[in-house]
């Protein structure tokens, strides 16, 4: 079929006699980012244009500006996905762009369970701010993270994809009922961009247990403000735990080159899951971490003349120490 203009990635075609929906896919959160550097004299509304049929074509793709850098950042699943998806964007016409090294997107977390009083007092003359709140942080475990979900689909809700949870444990009124979501607001704001390293929050709950209010200057803006600073301070406290995306990885060559690759996935702070041999040929599945998969398609083939292939797929988030993450810009070399 040709010409379907209105039908994208995810439709579903059907005789209109006998009418159904086939399930949603659900597609992965993108794992690596590059920033996409315009031509001088591009046009910026024909770039926004390709830009756009690009990711509605590949739900896979996501493409944001970066408010500190100003510059519009791409994302994929992969070092090869983002060379066919840059090579596509500039056969559409006027269009000319220069790409900047490839980023791994980390996510962080906080280290360990902390109390946080916050007070959000000010006053300026007239009418000011205040705001008192109690609050409880929680790392999530694995095994939490799993009840939560549970818990959530249990109660018609969809669990959160970064495992942001929160709960009110307020009593008594000492936090009125109509700051609370403001406090939720607040808490989730200050998530999307952790302290110290500036990538999203995973993998957190917050429990509002207490708080103070003030007849006159209490509201919903200095509640939201307490308890983004509160998140903030707790994340200080607690400490962060920088966390890395890792590749579930299967590696399919001739079987004289297993012992090479099977080093080579050590060195590269992989972990193999398992090996098999068949026919003269190995496979070798492992989980490596997305940081140490840069350039592995042309070490590959160097290392196999050319007769191995592998596929990889975004698997989990593991912390990192410091020292082994690369932390410069999407458009720092």
């Amino acid at each position: 079929m040709v010409g379907l203009k209105q039908t994208f990635t995810g439709h579903t075609l059907c005789d209109m006699e006998k009418r159904l929906v086939l399930e949603e896919i659900k597609f992965p959160d993108p794992v690596i980012a590059q920033a996409i550097i315009p031509d001088k004299t591009t046009d910026e509304t024909k770039l926004a244009d390709a830009l756009a049929k690009i990711v509605r074509d590949d739900p896979t793709l996501k493409f944001r500006t970066d408010p500190e850098t100003k510059q519009l950042i791409l994302s994929g699943m992969g070092e090869l996905h983002l060379e066919i998806s840059v090579e596509k964007l500039m056969r559409n016409p006027g269009v000319k762009v220069t790409t900047g090294k490839p980023m791994v997107a980390y996510r962080q977390t906080i280290s360990k369970p902390v109390q946080i009083e916050t007070r959000y007092i000010k006053q300026t003359g007239g009418s000011g701010k205040f705001a008192v709140i109690y609050c409880e942080f929680e790392p999530l475990t694995k095994e939490k993270t799993e009840e939560w979900k549970a818990k959530m689909e249990e109660e018609g809700d969809k669990p959160d994809p970064n495992n942001i949870y929160f709960v009110d444990k307020i009593v008594g009124g000492v936090v009125p009922r109509e700051f609370i979501p403001s406090v939720e607001a607040g808490y989730r704001d200050a998530t999307k961009k952790g302290a110290k390293y500036g990538f999203p929050c995973v993998d957190i709950v917050c429990t509002l247990s207490d708080g103070k209010y003030h007849d006159v200057d209490s509201s919903q803006d200095a509640f939201k403000l307490a308890a983004m600073e509160c998140t903030r301070d707790a994340q200080a406290k607690a400490g962060i735990t920088l966390l890395e995306p890792i590749m579930k990885v299967m590696v399919v060559a001739p079987e004289r080159y297993q012992g090479t690759l099977a080093g080579d996935v050590n060195r590269r702070r992989g972990v193999i899951e398992n090996m098999t041999s068949d026919g003269g040929r190995c496979q070798i599945f492992a989980f490596i971490p997305l940081a140490q998969l840069f350039g592995y398609t042309s070490d590959l083939r160097n290392a196999t003349s050319g007769t191995a292939s592998f596929t990889m797929e975004p698997s989990h988030y593991a912390p990192v120490k410091e020292e082994l993450a690369d932390l410069r810009k999407p458009d720092q070399k």
